[in-house]
């Protein structure tokens, strides 16, 4: 399975923004980005990278934003 969606499906996040979390890392996997390191350094290039990926718009890259932020201070 993808660590991508893994991560993204327990998102550790407020409860009002699961949802939000799991969908964008669906459209992440389906946009091919399969590991969270791949991610943290899109993540670095800016919210403009993220919102390229199909299906990825302004709510969703600020929920990735906040999850890799999450996910670099666990790692």
């Amino acid at each position: 399975m993808n660590e991508v969606w893994e991560y993204f499906k327990n998102a550790p996040v407020p409860d009002a923004k699961k949802h939000l979390a799991r969908r964008a890392g669906k459209e992440l996997c389906r946009g091919h980005v399969s590991s969270m390191s791949e991610l943290a350094a899109l993540c670095e290039k800016g919210p403009e990278k993220l919102v390229s990926i199909r299906n990825i718009g302004e709510k969703s890259a600020a929920v990735i934003l906040e999850v890799c932020a999450i996910y670099k201070e666990e790692n």
